[in-house]
């Protein structure tokens, strides 16, 4: 932390992309959203609890001869 700042203050380049990038930051409450707390904590175990919210690690797991015959619990 503090990296970027330091690299703002002596690159004229570095301090003028953080201003393009700070115009495309929003906001997002994920707590209005209902499902948040499940979502998030089946996506903590590894791998994940509902592996057809994540294709690309599906198919990687396939590859690989690692994909769970018997899935974790979901919340």
């Amino acid at each position: 932390a503090g990296t970027g700042a330091r690299m703002c203050l002596v690159s004229e380049e570095a301090k003028r992309i953080v201003k393009e990038i700070s115009k495309n930051i929003g906001y997002l409450e994920l707590g209005i959203d209902p499902d948040f707390q499940k979502t998030f904590l089946n996506s903590h175990i590894i791998p994940y609890a509902d592996l057809d919210e994540f294709p690309k690690t599906s198919k990687i797991l396939k590859q690989y001869g690692n994909y769970p015959t018997t899935p974790p619990p979901k919340f």
